[in-house]
């Protein structure tokens, strides 16, 4: 289970990933397999009560990267 730091680390890295990539809201959501409004929750720093676990797999896979680094290592935009 990770605690709520790291929760919100993997939303800041959900949507600091987006923006190094250049990626449309809109595109990121169909890659991580969301609604634009889950997507907007989630950059807002909240995780939905039904999110799925499909959606860290799809970040971890399309950006290449582990699942764990999502909520451990901070992505930076710069």
């Amino acid at each position: 289970m990770y605690t709520e730091k790291e929760l919100a680390r993997f939303c800041r890295n959900i949507m600091n990933l987006r923006k190094i990539h250049g990626l449309s809201k809109a595109k990121m959501a169909v890659i991580l397999g969301i609604s634009c409004k889950t997507l907007e929750i989630l950059e807002s720093g909240t995780i939905p009560k039904r999110l799925s676990c499909e959606v860290i797999v799809n970040a971890a896979n399309y950006f290449n990267i582990s699942p764990h680094q999502l909520f451990i290592n901070e992505i930076h935009t710069e």
